[in-house]
């Protein structure tokens, strides 16, 4: 059925004559008069052609012929795709053809595994790739057209990988790498481990991983592609503690040379490495370390048994500050006498890395906490003035300087200025004293010539020079004083010559 049957006339009538054919149902497809015909039955089953011929008006017998018609066979079939490399497909006959009839099967460079004839069959591939599977069916002398099937044979994707280093420290991070043949879109179905923290990576990767806690992990990866699953494959790692350090000192503010004691304490380390900021190091556990002024970042470094390192800074910079250094001046000077109505000092504080100031002058009275203080003794005395200078942080330097010297006041006055001019008013200038043991009273000019001098403790001078008047003008003077109470005194001062 489904196939042409072409009908010839085979008698001896002239092909103009008149050709009465009957061809039982059949479809003509081609085909006129005396023939041949080509017809086509619509279904199997057993069919009569007739043919009666009238040639000059006389008309043969009816001849006859049987014609069986027998199914078409189907060649379909189905198959197991897509298949990953290492399985099989299977195949199995779905047409209309008979156990008795002929299977024409080409699968396309696959190996039979099983089966034969109609099948089922079981078919394996040499390689990944596409593959088609083609069948025709011939039975009782019919034909099928050919069905085809293509079979795709996917790679069974490689599930390697690299890890940067197996043997790690808890604070280390680790990078894994895929090597296998996969794309992009694969499944990647990694493990890492437990507690593991991903850094960065995600699916084909690369990723990079950290473990916090010590121990033996094991990584594997198991990759599926297009369906295929592949082989897992598994490293392992072995991650160390890292040091845990707790760093101390007992002090970190002080004033040079200042002196620190270190504590170093660690979880695992044994071998400890501490840098003093100072360009000096040391491997002692629980070192102790001297200072000058500065500013210092300390660190330890700790390193564990298995060769983790952990480096930990101190919590704040090591400050040494300059020793206070104490220094003044003071006037009047001291080791010099003074009298007690002219008994007040002026301090000039010269101290150096100071803030506060103590003073402390020496009379079981005055104290001030000026930096230059000024002050007024009120008996008569020898003194020792006493200077501390502070920093911020309570280092601390006293000096003690003296004496001051507070004498009785002495009877002596010196006029500021007289008037020579011979009325007999301030004509002389008098030097008034009492109590003076003796005096050298010395008068100059501008130029520290030496105009006049006597030894009296009353001097008188007239205002001339080699007998001859001086000009108007301001003129110093000197005296150096002995009183009869054993005070020496030196006094200086101007002279007002007015005319």
């Amino acid at each position: 059925s489904g196939t042409p049957c072409t009908v010839t006339y085979t008698g001896n009538a002239l092909s103009t004559s008149t050709y009465n054919w009957n061809f039982n149902g059949a479809t003509i497809t081609s085909g006129s008069g005396q023939g041949p015909y080509n017809v086509n039955w619509p279904a199997a089953g057993s069919y009569n052609v007739t043919v009666a011929v009238t040639e000059n008006g006389c008309t043969s017998t009816t001849a006859s012929q049987s014609v069986i018609v027998t199914n078409m066979p189907t060649s379909t079939f189905t198959v197991t795709s897509p298949i990953c490399f290492g399985q099989q497909s299977n195949i199995s006959y779905t047409g209309t053809g008979t156990p008795a009839a002929t299977y024409n099967w080409n699968f396309g460079g696959g190996t039979i595994v099983s089966g034969s004839g109609q099948g089922p069959y079981v078919i394996d591939f040499p390689a990944p790739g596409n593959y088609t599977v083609s069948l025709d069916v011939s039975e009782n002398g019919c034909t099928s057209p050919s069905t085809s099937h293509a079979i795709t044979v996917n790679q069974i994707p490689t599930s390697t990988f690299t890890v940067s280093d197996t043997l790690i420290c808890t604070a280390d991070s680790i990078n894994i790498s895929y090597t296998g043949n996969a794309g992009a879109g694969a499944g990647y179905n990694w493990s890492f481990g437990t507690g593991v923290s991903i850094i960065s990576g995600t699916a084909q990767g690369p990723y990079v991983l950290q473990y916090p806690a010590a121990g033996i992990y094991t990584l594997s990866l198991i990759v599926t592609e297009n369906g295929c699953p592949g082989f897992i494959d598994s490293i392992h790692v072995n991650v160390n503690s890292t040091p845990v350090i707790n760093m101390s000192a007992d002090n970190v503010t002080g004033c040079e040379p200042f002196t620190i004691n270190f504590s170093g304490q660690s979880s695992n380390g044994t071998a400890y490495s501490w840098d003093f900021g100072d360009t000096t190091t040391s491997t002692i556990q629980n070192p102790s370390h001297m200072y000058m002024a500065g500013s210092y970042p300390v660190s330890l470094t700790v390193v564990s048994p298995a060769g983790c390192t952990a480096t930990q800074n101190l919590n704040s910079n090591i400050v040494v500050l300059p020793q206070p250094i104490a220094a003044f001046t003071v006037t009047p000077q001291l080791n010099t006498e003074t009298e007690l109505q002219y008994a007040t000092y002026q301090f000039v504080n010269l101290s150096q890395y100071a803030s506060i100031f103590n003073w402390d002058f020496g009379d079981g009275i005055g104290t001030s906490t000026n930096m230059s203080p000024s002050y007024t003794y009120t008996a008569i005395g020898n003194y020792n003035v006493t200077l501390t200078a502070s920093n911020n942080i309570g280092c601390s330097n006293t000096i003690t300087l003296g004496q001051v010297m507070i004498i009785p006041n002495g009877n002596i006055f010196f006029p500021l200025a007289f008037t020579p001019n011979g009325d007999g008013i301030n004509d002389s200038y008098d030097v008034k004293s009492f109590g003076l043991h003796d005096m050298q009273f010395t008068v100059f000019d501008r130029w520290g010539e030496v105009l006049f001098q006597s030894s009296d403790v009353n001097a008188s001078w007239d205002g001339t020079f080699k007998g001859k008047p001086v000009s108007g003008g301001v003129y110093l003077y000197t005296a150096d004083v002995n009183f009869n109470n054993g005070t020496h005194r030196v006094y200086k001062g101007e002279i007002t010559l007015l005319q």
